[in-house]
Parts: structure tokens; sequence; C-alpha cells
């Protein structure tokens, strides 16, 4: 697992907005997607980063089993 996910306070399933295990890849939900970090609000189902923004930019994408990652950043150009 990559370092900066280990050393995260918060992981939060982007679909149902429950908090998930980081040993677990799939959220009971199903949901696959997760947002890691502590510079973020998940609030009714939705993630708003810290400056109030909810736009957020793809940084980085890999998909080579077993590793699936989408990297983001806040959308805000002032950040």
């Amino acid at each position: 697992m990559i370092d900066f996910i280990k050393e995260s306070k918060l992981e939060y399933c982007r679909k149902c907005g429950n908090p998930n295990p980081q040993d677990r890849e799939i959220c009971e939900c199903d949901g696959r997607n997760f947002v890691y970090g502590d510079n973020f609000s998940y609030i009714n189902k939705k993630v708003i980063c810290n400056c109030g923004n909810d736009k957020f930019t793809m940084t980085f994408h890999m998909n080579m089993n077993p590793i699936y990652i989408k990297n983001y950043k806040c959308g805000n150009a002032e950040i």
C-alpha cells in the first residue's frame, strides 16, 4: 500500500459515504472508490475540499491488477 494512504486518518466510500477500513478493497455497499486524507469533508454524499470547493481534477490513474488508483486534487486553482 502507498505510504500516504497508510498515514491517512480518514477513508470514506464515495458511493455510500461510510467509513471503510483501509485493508478492505471493496466497501460493504460494493463501492470501489474511496477518499483518503484529512483535507476534505463528506457532506450529503459529496466530497467537499476544506476550502469549500466541490470540484476535483484527476492527477493520476493506474489500473494494474491488483492495484487500481485514481488520485484527485482540489480543483480550486488558488490552492
